[in-house]
């Protein structure tokens, strides 16, 4: 059954299944989805997500958090780009967006924010 809900920009968005191709651009995001045991799905990540040593290094890098390289991430085929909108810049994840990837943009701000953050993470990638 279709998963839909709302990214923190309020955009909807839909999952007809759990993404097997995921780009974090997000450090916390790239921890996250290895907490989650969904680790295995990531293709591409950001210079700064380096943790957790010693699973991430194989990942290829697509850019910074603020400098992202679009055409790196396309290339990835990721149907899930995970985004968060104070870390990285506007124009680079619209630019994804027109290209027509899943982009989830978050944006927690207090602690019971990035937990329900945490619970939709894990809703997206089925391990609920």
């Amino acid at each position: 059954m279709p998963l839909r809900l709302f990214d923190d920009r309020k955009r909807e968005v839909l999952f007809v299944r759990p993404p097997q191709r995921i780009v974090s651009l997000v450090p916390s995001d790239t921890l996250n989805v290895f907490a989650l045991g969904a680790g295995a799905r990531l293709v591409g990540r950001t210079r700064y997500c380096v943790e957790p040593q010693g699973a991430v290094e194989a990942i290829p890098v697509a850019g910074g958090t603020k400098d992202v390289d679009v055409d790196a991430v396309a290339a990835l085929r990721p149907d899930l780009v995970l985004a968060n909108q104070e870390e990285n810049s506007r124009a680079p994840i619209e630019e994804l967006a027109r290209l027509q990837l899943q982009v989830f943009v978050s944006l927690p701000r207090k602690v019971a924010e990035g937990i329900a953050h945490l619970a939709r993470l894990a809703r997206i990638l089925g391990v609920d």
